[in-house]
């Protein structure tokens, strides 16, 4: 995806893309890509040590969190991942930052390298700004949860569905 983007831009502009650790998981290997090919560009994760995107939907919805952060998961060995150490292995140069001071004086570097540059912010996994997603999660249709009955009579509404059967 970072390649079709690259292709597509502007020459005369930054291309700077944003995402979040488990999406560079799915997606790391246009790094290499863009190296290989001369593209330019600078990636910004938000290393914030989860699936804190999708937990924070369901939080939202009122659905309870299932597997989005690591202390939730069956884990035997936690390996924490270097995002910036694997760039690195790609060919990509390389920043890890902990402020929005550090990340503008990282992004006025990155702007005056000559191959593609990673930029690890390390995020908070619980501290939100305000707002939704254009993307969603499923309320339950029927729940224990008293909470998870006006999201989804809300959707039902919406979509005119049937509406939730809370169980007491």
């Amino acid at each position: 995806m970072i390649m079709e983007c690259c292709e597509l831009a502007d020459p005369s502009h930054d291309v700077i893309a944003l995402c979040e650790d488990e999406s560079y998981l799915m997606m790391n290997f246009d790094i290499y890509s863009t190296v290989l090919t001369g593209h330019n560009i600078i990636l910004v994760v938000c290393d914030n040590g989860s699936f804190s995107v999708i937990n924070r939907l369901q939080k939202f919805k009122d659905v309870k969190s299932i597997n989005n952060q690591l202390e939730d998961f069956r884990i035997k060995d936690l390996v924490k991942v270097n995002f910036a150490a694997h760039a690195a292995s790609m060919g990509a140069l390389t920043r890890n930052v902990e402020s929005i001071v550090d990340l503008e004086a990282a992004l006025k570097s990155a702007k005056t390298t000559d191959r593609t540059t990673l930029i690890c912010v390390t995020t908070n996994a619980y501290v939100w700004s305000s707002g939704d997603a254009w993307w969603d999660v499923v309320v339950p249709k029927v729940s224990e949860r008293e909470k998870s009955a006006l999201p989804r009579l809300i959707i039902c509404r919406a979509a005119k569905c049937n509406v939730l059967a809370y169980k007491r």
